[in-house]
């Protein structure tokens, strides 16, 4: 039988909500922290930290093209441009990154700590709170929270470490190799990406995130009180109809 007293205050009825709302939940909340992605990209052409290689465009210009894939003579326009697509400022873009996993944290982190919810969970009348039934999630466990859920970029987030790492090494050979040696042919492409050992490392990140999320998805379902892993080892517990109150004893 459930201990009445160990289960957390809300100030109003407490029920675990469906599955299906959870996730409509997470893509809202996953559709603002992206827009806000927009933001730092914006930041970061505007400081000089990422943008297009000036010579490469220029050297595009240089090629007549009477086909949008084709030049007159027959060759790809890309087998001309020697110089890299993108020039990039390493320290500058992964101090933007590691600004915008920290603005990521503190959305999440922050709207559990001091509302009980995120935007899209209360969108979906959702709310998060401590599993021992001392109400709002602390600091500690909010961040634990967003980091299982999203925050080391196992659940396909952009916002993420692991995500961080795998686009700063991509901006970073993007700004290195010449434009010609990996897109003058689909062939071209894939071989360079394989030969400088970046394939690994990219689908690693890529199919980790899903067998991630269908990790949190079916631990959740098979939870009874639909706790998933990411609840479990951050003590949290998602609850329908009333936010946390915020219990300090």
């Amino acid at each position: 039988m459930d201990d009445v007293s160990r289960r957390p205050r809300y100030s109003g009825g407490a029920r675990p909500p469906s599955i299906g709302r959870r996730v409509l939940a997470w893509f809202v909340d996953s559709a603002i922290v992206g827009l806000a992605g927009g933001a730092f990209l914006l930041l970061a052409l505007v400081v000089g930290a990422l943008g297009p290689n000036g010579l490469a465009i220029d050297q595009m210009r240089l090629v007549p093209q009477t086909e949008p894939q084709m030049d007159a003579s027959g060759v790809h326009p890309f087998q001309l441009v020697s110089a890299p697509l993108l020039h990039s400022n390493g320290l500058l873009v992964a101090i933007i990154l590691l600004a915008y996993v920290g603005f990521a944290g503190f959305y999440y982190a922050g709207s559990w700590t001091k509302l009980g919810a995120t935007l899209g969970q209360r969108l979906m009348g959702l709310s998060v709170a401590q599993a021992s039934g001392r109400g709002r999630l602390t600091a500690s466990g909010a961040l634990s929270r967003w980091f299982w859920l999203s925050g080391f970029g196992a659940s396909l987030s952009l916002a993420s470490v692991s995500a961080a790492i795998v686009i700063l090494s991509a901006t970073d050979w993007l700004s290195r190799t010449p434009t010609n040696a990996w897109l003058s042919t689909p062939a071209s492409t894939v071989g360079s990406v394989l030969s400088n050992g970046l394939a690994i490392p990219w689908m690693t990140a890529y199919l980790a995130g899903y067998v991630w999320s269908s990790v949190l998805l079916v631990s959740t379902h098979m939870n009874r009180s639909k706790r998933g892993l990411h609840d479990l080892l951050s003590g949290s517990e998602i609850v329908s109809n009333g936010v946390p109150e915020k219990v300090t004893h």
